[in-house]
């Protein structure tokens, strides 16, 4: 798979190796910490009492530590059920350890949820193991089937409608993580207690859907939203790069460059008038379409962090390079700073990409070395 998705890359211009600056990215972040300082956040600070995605992850771990003890406590040896049972709920505690020592190691592995969200598929797997470990079906093959699908049903329904403005969100005290905590950890109880009882298995997965709710209800407003920013960001990165295609260099000489304090405003259709878009992260999701950093942002966030070797390596390899920015100051600033380094910079001209409301502007700047601009 990897070798025909290296081919289909090579065949259109790309890398063949196309995961190496992906790959370079997570082995520079995995053996140096510091390059997450900016967003980082230790424990001391209290960062984790507002983080309300961490309910139902840390209830996951109370489910899974549950499970494992009530199969592992002094008895004969374990069933094949009771083996896999034990499997999924030792998965999930180890995940969480693992995410617990990143994150103590200064990784960004819990402070920001897109980071922890990959906990997700072993938290399903726990809570699967936990109600088969206590759970009781109904008899027959058409009602127990049914009874699956429901108990499914209400589990993952949250998970879907995640951004619910549900009036539960109201008792999420500011989005500490305690109430899902609470309320998954209530639910673990009655499974453990009533889920040989039919109606005890319902309320289990009711309490979790609940516990689900509050964990999850305004993380982030990604799905349901009077203000789609990501949506029209994506739409705009597609019509960036058919546009950048188009101006005859290849995917390796097409460099990009935004400085990360500059936004644009995401629309006039957004109901929260401070919705923006950082041209920095626009930027990047750019690069990530095929095309190369001028710097990455992780080096530089500004255009004054920019290295001068690292220009005068343009200056000799040529190329285009995409200065995302609505100020003209920032562009005569980088023409300057390369014609210090040996090279110049040319305007090729001015592009808006619009995504209805939405306009990031790109400025074309054609790297010529002084050869050339003689």
């Amino acid at each position: 798979m990897t070798l025909a998705l290296g081919a289909i890359n090579w065949i259109v211009g790309r890398d063949f190796l196309f995961f190496a600056r992906l790959f370079k990215i997570v082995t520079s972040y995995v053996a140096d910490s510091s390059h997450l300082k900016p967003w980082w956040n230790p424990w001391q600070s209290g960062w984790y009492w507002k983080a309300r995605y961490l309910g139902p992850l840390a209830a996951g771990l109370v489910i899974a530590v549950a499970a494992q003890a009530s199969i592992l406590k002094p008895r004969g040896p374990l069933s094949p059920r009771e083996q896999h049972i034990l499997v999924f709920a030792t998965a999930y505690t180890f995940s969480s350890l693992l995410w617990l020592m990143w994150q103590t190691l200064g990784h960004t592995a819990l402070d920001w949820d897109y980071f922890a969200y990959p906990l997700v598929y072993p938290l399903t797997a726990a809570v699967a193991a936990a109600a088969d470990r206590w759970l009781k079906f109904p008899p027959g093959e058409g009602p127990g089937v049914l009874w699956r699908i429901l108990i499914v049903g209400l589990f993952l329904a949250p998970l879907y409608f995640f951004n619910t403005s549900f009036v539960l969100s109201a008792f999420a005290l500011h989005g500490s993580f305690l109430p899902a905590l609470a309320m998954i950890g209530i639910a673990l109880a009655c499974l453990i207690l009533f889920g040989k009882h039919y109606l005890g298995g319902l309320v289990f997965v009711g309490l979790m859907s609940l516990g689900l709710v509050l964990g999850l209800s305004g993380a982030g407003g990604v799905t349901r939203d009077s203000c789609p920013s990501a949506r029209l960001a994506a739409d705009a990165i597609d019509q960036a790069h058919r546009l950048l295609r188009m101006q005859g260099y290849s995917y390796s000489r097409i460099f990009i460059w935004a400085d990360q304090d500059e936004t644009v405003p995401a629309g006039t259709g957004c109901a929260v008038s401070s919705a923006n878009i950082r041209l920095g992260h626009f930027s990047s999701a750019l690069v990530a379409t095929g095309f190369q950093y001028v710097q990455p942002a992780w080096e530089a966030a500004q255009q004054d962090q920019l290295k001068e070797s690292r220009l005068a390596e343009l200056s000799a390899v040529g190329g285009l390079i995409v200065y995302v920015t609505n100020e003209e100051a920032r562009v005569q600033q980088l023409m300057e700073r390369f014609l210090a380094s040996g090279g110049s910079l040319k305007v090729k001209g001015r592009e808006v990409v619009t995504s209805r409301s939405l306009r990031v502007p790109m400025n074309l700047l054609e790297i010529k070395n002084k050869t050339q601009g003689e």
